[in-house]
């Protein structure tokens, strides 16, 4: 009996540290990108691309009077994986899919040829 019990003794705290509520992590984890829009010298769109974890936020900023002060804000969140250098991000039924490196990320747009790019902040 005493021998089932020291066995016991050792296997337990296994099971307790490998069933810890750690969110999963990626490569993109902590990490904020952005892309924007310019008409002439002005900023009238701007994306911010933050991830923690298997989530994503993407923040739409607008300047729609052309000011330089931002009008509108927009935000959505989702979830993303992460496979060598390529990135699927997902959103209300909505996936994009894409490539990145150190400092730059090439997301498709959907459209024919088209594509945002993001550059890590």
């Amino acid at each position: 009996m005493k021998k089932l019990l020291l066995i016991l003794a050792m296997i337990l705290p296994m099971f307790i540290t490998s069933c810890s509520d750690d969110e999963e992590t990626t490569v993109l984890s902590g990490t904020t990108w952005e892309s924007t829009e310019e008409y002439g010298e002005i900023v009238y769109l701007k994306w911010t691309l933050t991830f923690q974890g298997t989530s994503f936020n993407i923040k739409m900023q607008a300047d729609t009077d052309l000011d330089g002060d931002f009008d509108t804000d927009e935000s959505e969140s989702g979830s993303y994986s992460v496979d060598g250098n390529n990135v699927s991000l997902s959103a209300e039924g909505l996936t994009m899919r894409g490539t990145f490196s150190d400092n730059v990320m090439h997301l498709d747009s959907g459209e024919a040829g088209g594509e945002f790019v993001y550059y890590k902040k």
